[in-house]
């Protein structure tokens, strides 16, 4: 068995933006990943503080050196990547009793369809009517088109620059689910060399606080899947804080 493809954590997670890297033996980081938490939502303009939904952004990865070759029907890196992102994300909700909830959204260039193929065939589902803030944010992301100034768009013009996506429960825990062997290590990736055409099998090592604690309590990941609260993933909320307005 060749030596490990390892997903890292920089920095440690925890904080309101986190990144992973990836790479393969001693070559250094060959791919970087990020997420970031956005802002806090809310179910109403009278909502107490304590019933808010964390918002995170799963920002666009970055890839030095391909790592090609391996099987894509099997795993793919951009699942590598969301799984690592997500249980950063989760470590605490998945386990906490009273789980704040939380809203886990990608956003992804229309024309980008291989993203979006990669994301939806997951089970990420997409936001049909975007929420007041997530028009406006729409705005900053997408500034111009047709040479014009930002301006309102209409659902039909978004969608036709932008596709909002957001993980749902059944999505995560169906990653997870798949992950699960390569992480507790029972299965290895198989990548062929492009020079010399034999195939070589890579242990995916992930190093997260989560999978560090899942593995102490109960074994594996595999072992603690149907006891994680997946049901704290919710679609975006209506309303999102400034600072003490809610808009």
């Amino acid at each position: 068995m060749a030596q490990p493809s390892l997903a890292a954590e920089y920095p440690p997670e925890g904080g309101a933006r986190g990144y992973f890297g990836a790479y393969v033996d001693e070559a250094g980081i060959r791919a970087l990943t990020a997420y970031e938490h956005w802002i806090e939502g809310c179910d109403s303009k009278n909502a107490d503080r304590a019933d808010d939904i964390a918002i995170y952004e799963l920002a666009a990865s970055v890839v030095r050196h391909p790592l090609g070759g391996f099987d894509v029907n099997v795993l793919s890196l951009q699942q590598v990547f969301i799984f690592v992102r997500l249980a950063a994300i989760l470590v605490d909700a998945l386990v906490s009793e009273t789980p704040q909830r939380h809203c886990i959204l990608a956003c992804v260039a229309a024309t980008n369809t291989q993203s979006l193929r990669g994301l939806t065939s997951l089970g990420f589902l997409r936001v049909d009517e975007l929420p007041k803030w997530l028009k406006y944010e729409h705005r900053y992301w997408f500034p111009k088109y047709d040479g014009e100034p930002a301006v309102d768009r209409d659902q039909a013009q978004i969608d036709s620059e932008g596709v909002y996506l957001w993980a749902s429960p059944s999505a995560v825990k169906a990653l997870f689910a798949t992950i699960a062997p390569y992480v507790d290590g029972e299965k290895t990736l198989d990548r062929r060399h492009r020079e010399t055409g034999e195939t070589e099998s890579f242990a995916l090592e992930v190093d997260t606080l989560m999978l560090r604690v899942l593995r102490e309590n109960f074994g594996s990941l595999a072992g603690a899947l149907d006891l994680l609260r997946f049901d704290c993933l919710v679609p975006p909320p209506p309303f999102v804080r400034i600072g003490q307005d809610v808009f």
